[in-house]
């Protein structure tokens, strides 16, 4: 058996055809909003639910998480449930889980809540 190592660009997803920002996010669960990936893409221009195919969006921004940072902890700060923080991070999802430390992960997405609170 061999394992290979992947490297993926963190915060950037390309739409598919016929794929809006509102059943991209609705595929995210969570809490996210299509307003959290529209305000991020200045470059989105026109209609939300009429985007080409192809066309990358940024989902938020990368945070270089302390030692002492957890999922959770970082959703308190910036609004946004860990459950989500898990799913646009698997990795750090399967290293730390939610209240593990963050230590071993070099960079995370962050996609910041901007319509409501979340309380975790």
């Amino acid at each position: 058996m061999r394992c290979l190592r992947v490297a993926v660009q963190r915060c950037t997803y390309c739409f598919g055809h016929s794929e809006t920002l509102q059943d991209f996010t609705m595929s995210l669960g969570n809490g996210a909003s299509w307003l959290q990936i529209w305000s991020a893409n200045p470059g989105i221009v026109g209609m939300p639910d009429q985007i080409q195919p192809g066309v990358p969006a940024q989902l938020g921004a990368l945070y270089y998480p302390r030692a002492s940072d957890t999922l959770r902890s970082l959703g308190s700060r910036f609004l946004v449930s860990p459950d989500l923080l898990a799913l646009v991070n698997p990795d750090a999802a399967v290293l730390a889980g939610v209240d593990g430390f963050l230590q071993d992960i070099t960079d995370l997405c962050i996609m910041p809540g901007v319509c409501e609170n979340v309380v975790s």
